[in-house]
């Protein structure tokens, strides 16, 4: 979205807390109505963080958000005093760099939110691909991956390469009736 007070690009986010428990079509409204406050400028969470973050000088912005990793994720302290969700930032962070018009992107580990697994959806693009010995043109998308190797390993990164194309290439063999 585009940033009222600049004009300029301004990523924000959408946690979505025990999707393991949910329906894809749950996911996907959850996701709509989060996605939909925040462009209309209604969700509080946001709009308590970024006020924060408007009255700390830029020399205090790493430190604090240093000091918020440790109280949150080391010392386990409920910040929700401060406007602060318990892990705000969840177990995996997608982004989706495709929007901003990148094919591929691989996304750096962002230390203050401990989140181990980053993707970069990228771009949709016709391609030539080779299906069952001859050339086609399909709409492809790459998705890149950043992870902290002391959570996740190559193996681990293999797997979870294996299910996300299979999801990918049929999700409606993988996911509920989605209609």
């Amino acid at each position: 979205m585009e940033n009222p007070d600049t004009g300029e690009i301004d990523l924000s986010g959408a946690t979505i807390q025990n999707p393991n428990e949910k329906s894809l079509e749950q996911i996907v409204d959850e996701f709509s109505a989060k996605v939909s406050r925040v462009r209309k400028g209604t969700d509080k969470a946001l709009k308590s963080s970024r006020d924060l973050m408007s009255r700390i000088p830029s020399w205090g912005v790493g430190p604090m958000l240093r000091l918020t990793s440790f109280l949150s994720y080391t010392l386990n302290l409920d910040m929700s005093w401060a406007g602060m969700p318990n892990d705000l930032f969840g177990s995996v962070m997608i982004t989706n760099v495709g929007s901003l018009g990148l094919p591929y992107a691989l996304v750096p580990l962002v230390p203050y939110s401990r989140v181990p697994l980053l993707l970069a959806l990228g771009s949709i693009e016709e391609r030539a691909v080779v299906e069952g010995g001859q050339l086609a043109v399909r709409r492809v998308m790459d998705v890149g991956a950043t992870f902290d190797h002391r959570i996740l390993d190559g193996g681990h990164a293999a797997k979870m390469h294996r299910i996300l194309r299979d999801w990918m290439e049929d999700p409606f063999g993988h996911f509920d009736g989605l209609g």
